[in-house]
């Protein structure tokens, strides 16, 4: 069974709701795009309850006010966070439980640029060829906040970095093909950046590999690309989809973002 990719509703609809349907109107699609919402950051923050407890949004210092689980992103770090990712990945893959579903609030849309895009990761697992699906069903992809930021201050000719830093972000092992247990589901569970290996095989091996992976899944036919527009928001599971974010070209992009594990 294949999920399909995007749904949208309008707020309105979606406030006629229960709770329970909700979260089953989600169920069946990977993106959940709710339009014209017009609420608050307390309001948001009951819609993201819904699906489960917050987690604390991270970095400490963009976080809103209004609660410690709501951070807040923008392409001007007057605004907020501004350090969009514009690489593939599903989030937080770096700790040992990462965020499954992330929500995202458009406050300010950009006149020009700022899209997120969207892979189908279900649908990307679902085109190898059977040789391929069983090549990679059992690797395990080792993801690192440590070596990333290691690298990245090699490279810039920066001091040492302090990997004390790092004692509470162990480097983490997921599979790179999750299994639904319920459904049976499978996609694959990758990240441009902080997928540093494949357990058991060496670097150049690795890099190959998922490459190779990512390559495959980016295709024009199973991507989505959305534009935002001023309370827009958007629901997905990290299980099914990655993402990245295109630079903002003209205007400003201030979004409060929130996930659940």
């Amino acid at each position: 069974m294949i999920i399909p990719l995007v749904s949208s509703i309008e707020y309105s609809e979606l406030s006629c709701l229960s709770a329970h349907e909700i979260v089953a109107l989600k169920s069946t699609c990977k993106i959940l795009i709710i339009v014209n919402s017009k609420i608050n950051t307390c309001r948001f923050l009951e819609l993201v309850c819904i699906f489960g407890s917050p987690n604390l949004a991270q970095p400490p210092e963009y976080r809103s006010k209004e609660s410690k689980s709501i951070g807040l992103i923008s392409n001007n770090s007057d605004f907020g966070f501004s350090s969009a990712s514009k690489y593939w990945h599903s989030d937080s893959t770096f700790l040992a439980q990462p965020a499954r579903m992330t929500f995202l609030k458009c406050n300010e849309a950009p006149s020009q640029g700022g899209r997120t895009f969207f892979i189908d990761t279900q649908l990307a697992y679902e085109r190898l060829d059977c040789d391929k699906k069983k090549f990679v069903e059992k690797m395990i992809g080792v993801h690192s906040l440590r070596e990333v930021y290691q690298k990245t201050y090699n490279d810039r000719g920066l001091k040492k970095l302090d990997l004390n830093f790092f004692n509470p972000f162990p480097d983490q092992e997921h599979d790179i093909v999750l299994r639904n247990s319920r459904n049976e589901i499978r996609s694959l569970y990758l990240n441009e950046k902080y997928l540093t290996r494949i357990k058991g095989y060496d670097l150049q091996e690795s890099n190959n590999i998922t490459s190779y992976l990512l390559n495959h899944s980016v295709s024009k036919s199973n991507i989505y690309k959305h534009s935002w527009k001023k309370n827009d928001i958007l629901i997905w599971d990290n299980q099914l989809v990655m993402h990245k974010a295109e630079p903002v070209n003209n205007g400003v992009k201030i979004c409060e973002r929130a996930c659940t594990s």
